[in-house]
């Protein structure tokens, strides 16, 4: 009989072995008694012994898997922050130069736009001066067709 695995005794037989398997870490108690030829019993042998787990169940393999799985979980973590951080230096470099593109095209506008004035303002004073030139019979037109 196997304590801790097997409580109930095996029947007599002429074997001199016993095979006991899938025996989990633990402690056990192998229980002996034998019979001689004339039918007296022995007295009683035990045997204790330890099994151990195996090694990846171990309380120093679990510390391992453990410590992997942060310094996994970390390196994960780290790689991710300088991926973003590098995005975000290319995505501040784009901002620059689409702040820098949008400036000139302001400043491009803007000198559009005083042109524009300019001329706006220069056709208003010779409307002025055609309709005065007009009121006295004279077209305030040179040949090519600009405000004299």
């Amino acid at each position: 009989m196997l304590e801790g695995y097997d409580n109930d005794w095996s029947p007599p037989d002429n074997k001199t072995s016993a095979v006991f398997g899938n025996i989990y870490e633990g402690n056990y108690t192998f229980k002996l008694k034998a019979q001689n030829a004339e039918g007296a019993w022995s007295e009683l042998l035990n045997y204790s012994f330890k099994v151990l787990p195996p090694w990846w169940r171990t309380w120093w393999m679990y510390l391992i898997d453990a410590t992997l799985i942060i310094a996994i979980g970390i390196l994960i973590l780290s790689w991710n922050n300088r991926r973003i951080i590098h995005q975000k230096k290319i995505l501040e470099n784009k901002i620059a130069v689409a702040t820098k593109q949008i400036m000139q095209e302001k400043e491009t506008v803007e000198v559009q736009n005083k042109k524009i004035e300019t001329t706006l303002t220069e056709l208003e004073i010779c409307a002025g001066a055609t309709y005065t030139i007009r009121k006295d019979g004279f077209t305030g037109r040179t040949d090519s067709g600009h405000c004299t």
